[in-house]
């Protein structure tokens, strides 16, 4: 975890790194120019719109989006982004490209055997009773990313 701590009276910044081991070790001092880079470090990457396909695909599946859409003469804009891991990540890309992203969560039974894909809207709550009532089953568990991965390709 690291707590950044801002002096009132002081330039000076302080960050200590804490760890389950050690709650007050690696202590690093910031000066203001420092502060601002981390801070810029931590901003989410969203490039301009972009309307061809990239210069190299990340999955086959990617590669035959792009040629469908190639063969079908379907126009397309996209984003280069930084991978957008929560909804707040998201946000930004629904602010650069005008669309709302929808929520995924990828769910699977206890055994892993049976899977579902749940897409909602950003701002609506995964509520696993009811999602679990809407099916008849006793519960869920989040999936791991490698059985998605796995499952569809994609990450």
């Amino acid at each position: 975890m690291l707590l950044i701590s801002l002096s009132a009276d002081s330039d000076d910044r302080v960050a200590r790194s804490k760890n389950s081991e050690k709650s007050s070790s690696n202590q690093v001092f910031w000066n203001a120019s420092n502060f601002v880079y981390l801070c810029l470090m931590s901003t989410f990457k969203v490039s301009d719109i972009i309307t061809t396909p990239p210069p190299e695909f990340s999955t086959p599946l990617q590669r035959a989006v792009y040629k469908a859409f190639a063969e079908l003469d379907i126009p397309f804009e996209r984003v280069d982004t930084d991978p957008g891991l929560t909804m707040e990540d998201c946000q930004h890309i629904d602010a650069k490209i005008g669309v709302r992203i929808v929520k995924t969560v990828f769910l699977c039974n206890r055994q892993q055997t049976e899977f579902w894909l749940y897409v909602t809207s950003d701002d609506k709550p995964f509520v696993t009773r009811d999602f679990c009532g809407a099916l008849g089953i006793p519960r869920v568990s989040f999936a791991p990313a490698e059985k998605l991965r796995e499952l569809t390709g994609v990450e």
